[in-house]
């Protein structure tokens, strides 16, 4: 466990009928308390009361209760069990009670800070001389401190009563008592009685002691690293060659003498003195070389240690966030993912660490929710036509209508008693490449231009050289959308049918690699490689996708509408259906891998389907 001193001062403000304010520490005796649940600091301050009981009763209370749900169970995560204790409190402390609370609670563990505040409570710090609001509001933290940080957690009413000079200049005080002493007196004596702060700093201590070092040393391997027992082991054995070479040099020497002295005797035993001076020499070589790679081994390791501990943290702070922020607890945990797959990747093992990777797992697929589905046939197209293909379809009016482009053929397929029929084909449709539903009536992109289908297709738009490139046709509020690789065309609605086209994108866009379009009063975009654009009245607005736990891969197609309050994505190369909120962060994913064959999809929120076309077959997935 980590060492460490803990200074701290405290600062309260002068309590009224209406307002007070608590400063609590506690640093638990029992040592599985403080292993698993570390120093605990809170900062609390209450304002516009108006109880039955007495302010300082309350607060006491609340105190009390801190403590008892944060220390009261040691299973739950450092996090999940501080965030967990902060909101109950709150919660508790205002049913049936009127008033404004700011509560700071922060916890120090090993080398670790945990920190959440609620109201308008704020966390500070003084790094290196610079000074930064780590946290402000409704919000959580978590990270490492470095040796000599100073801190300062406060509510509301202190940092009103303090402008920011006194505090840039107290924050850069060498110790939090002189800190306190500049804060103090603008505190005080002032009727902010919900005016409270703490200032503390972490030093690291040296908790070691001297070995005294005896004439034969030995090594006791029990509780190192097999890592630090090998390279003690070449360390040892590298002393012990050098000494025989050096005993062995003073052998060859007086060899040597006696030579000389003694030229009648054979110079054998010269050369095998020589051949066991080589040997160890070389054994020298092979241990030094072994030595720096145990010592490599020992940083790389080092290094995976710090990413564990940073990989852990992340899942105690996505696993508290499970509830109150789901995206930002997935966006957590999948970072931690990603460090325990660093870690793998060099070798290190450990079974903290498989341990850590099958929590993520299983906290990952509670977030994440991926769903192994099975499609159900919904429609077999053979039964309409012989050799009926499908390539786009629509929803209209409780149907599902089809384009055939091989057979210039339309099928219509009732949702509820999926009655079908041919709704249109021939020659009037040749080339007919794309569908679009407005109003009820269903509009087709063909040869000579765009036609509605009605009891026999209807030329409504004459096709136009100006539109380049066709990739998609898109209809919403009686107008008509043609999506070019330049541009978008809007053609209003008149009495006889269209007007002359409009150019909708306040500017110029490459759209050549866009796939789809779909429209919900905005019109999203979206291309091959899964980008999607989002424009409002003509003009770009900001879009990203975030919270996927691996990239998309072959998107070909995507579907909303104004009554859905999702995306839906058919990301082939994955095989799945991938489900974003419109601001783009990740709901959830259908996994099947029929969706690697299907080429368009379609979603009904009434029956609560997803369909998906696929070759002359029509699947469901029901939505969850």
């Amino acid at each position: 466990m980590e060492k460490f001193l803990l200074h701290l001062a405290k600062i309260v403000g002068t309590p009224t009928t209406t307002s007070g304010s608590w400063v609590h520490t506690f640093s638990p005796f029992q040592e599985e308390k403080l292993s698993k649940r570390g120093h605990f600091l809170a900062t609390i301050g209450l304002t516009e009361f108006a109880g039955p009981e007495e302010i300082a009763a309350v607060g006491k209370e609340m105190i009390s209760r801190l403590q008892e749900e944060y220390y009261g169970d040691l299973e739950p995560s450092v996090f999940a069990k501080l965030k967990k204790a902060v909101d109950k409190v709150s919660q508790e402390a205002k049913e049936g009670t009127g008033f404004k609370l700011d509560l700071g609670a922060v916890v120090l563990l090993d080398k670790a800070l945990y920190a959440v505040v609620n109201g308008r409570a704020r966390l500070m710090i003084n790094r290196d001389g610079k000074i930064r609001t780590l946290l402000s509001q409704t919000e959580t933290l978590s990270g490492y401190w470095q040796n000599g940080d100073l801190f300062l957690l406060g509510t509301e009413d202190f940092f009103r009563l303090v402008d920011d000079e006194t505090l840039n200049l107290a924050l850069k005080a060498q110790t939090p008592q002189e800190a306190v002493e500049i804060l103090a007196p603008l505190v005080h004596g002032q009727q902010d009685g919900g005016a409270a702060a703490i200032v503390f700093q972490v030093v690291e201590t040296n908790m070691e002691t001297k070995e005294t070092v005896k004439p034969e040393m030995k090594i006791n391997f029990n509780g190192l690293p097999k890592e630090r027992r090998s390279f003690d082991l070449l360390q040892k054995l590298k002393g012990q060659i050098v000494s025989l070479i050096e005993k062995s040099d003073e052998k060859i020497k007086k060899k040597l003498i006696y030579l000389r002295a003694n030229k009648e005797k054979s110079a054998k035993p010269q050369k095998t003195l020589m051949f066991i001076a080589l040997a160890l020499v070389v054994i020298l070589i092979i241990a030094v070389f072994l030595g720096m790679k145990q010592r490599k081994n020992l940083g790389v390791n080092s290094q995976s240690s710090n990413l564990l501990q940073q990989a852990q943290l992340k899942k105690e702070e996505g696993e508290g966030l499970l509830n109150l922020n789901p995206t930002k607890s997935r966006q957590l945990l999948l970072e931690a993912q990603d460090l325990v797959s660093q870690i793998e990747s060099s070798g290190f093992q450990t079974e903290e660490l498989a341990r850590l990777k099958e929590e993520l797992e299983h906290l990952l697929g509670t977030t994440l929710k991926e769903y192994q589905v099975e499609g159900s046939l919904f429609f077999d197209l053979g039964i309409v036509k012989a050799e009926g293909q499908g390539d786009h379809f629509v929803l209209s009016d409780g149907q599902i209508i089809v384009l055939d482009k091989k057979q210039n053929s339309l099928y219509k397929i009732g949702i509820q008693e999926k009655k079908s029929a041919i709704l249109a084909g021939g020659e009037k449709i040749d080339g007919a490449s794309f569908l679009t539903d407005l109003n009820g009536k269903i509009y087709v992109l063909a040869k000579e231009g765009i036609y509605r289908i009605d009891k026999s297709p209807e030329l409504k738009i004459k096709k136009d050289e100006g539109w380049d490139s066709v990739l998609d046709l898109g209809g919403f509020g009686g107008y008509l959308y043609l999506l070019t690789s330049k541009g978008i065309w809007k053609y209003p609605p008149t009495e006889e049918g269209f007007g002359t086209k409009q150019p909708w994108l306040k500017q110029d866009f490459d759209l050549s690699q866009t796939v789809k379009m779909a429209i919900d009063g905005s019109i999203w975009l979206l291309g091959k490689e899964g980008r999607i654009l989002k424009f409002t009245r003509g003009v770009q607005e900001n879009f990203a996708v975030t919270g996927l736990n691996k990239p998309l891969l072959e998107t070909i197609s995507f579907y909303t509408n104004a009554d859905l309050k999702n995306l839906y994505l058919l990301d082939r190369g994955n095989s799945r259906v991938v489900v974003l909120s419109k601001l783009g962060e990740y709901q959830a994913e259908y996994l099947w891998s029929g969706a690697s064959d299907a080429s368009d999809l379609l979603v009904d929120s009434d029956e609560g389907q997803i369909f998906l076309l696929s070759g002359d077959k029509i699947f469901t997935i029901k939505l969850k």
